[in-house]
């Protein structure tokens, strides 16, 4: 039986055994592999928590302008309103003017008639009284 001391493998590359004393430079490959694994790892966790930062800080701001354009958007759409709704207002004043200035000239122009045929405006009070009375008894029955 072959003792497991240091020998030389024949499928090894020459100048290597697979003995106790060559494990060492293994285990210093090893921890220098592992040490870069580290440095690797620990440099890539620094990027994606400077990356998610400001990821993070872009979001925000994105959302405050968001938020700042909206309030603009609803201030305009406010004054709009406003502006609107006192147009509105003026022109229903104009057009209640101008309503009561027609009234106004149409009792003028009849009294002016009335003023002018006294008689015949008499007639044709007591004809449409008249015809008034008869309607509404005829609503009665």
């Amino acid at each position: 039986m072959a003792s497991r001391g240091n020998y030389n493998d024949p499928m090894s590359p020459p100048g290597t055994s697979t003995g106790t004393s060559g494990s060492s430079g293994f285990g210093q490959a090893a921890s220098t592999a592992v040490e870069s694994v580290k440095e690797e790892v620990s440099s890539l966790a620094d990027r994606a928590r400077d990356t998610a930062s400001n990821v993070s800080e872009r979001a925000r701001d994105m959302a405050s302008n968001v938020a700042h354009r909206a309030g603009d958007m609803a201030s305009s759409f406010s004054h709009s309103a406003q502006d609107m709704a006192s147009n509105v207002a003026h022109r229903a004043q104009d057009m209640a003017a101008t309503v009561g200035h027609k009234a106004e000239d149409a009792v003028d122009d009849l009294t002016r008639l009335i003023r002018r045929y006294p008689m015949q405006s008499v007639l044709a009070g007591l004809g449409i009284g008249f015809l008034l009375a008869q309607v509404m008894r005829s609503k009665d029955r």
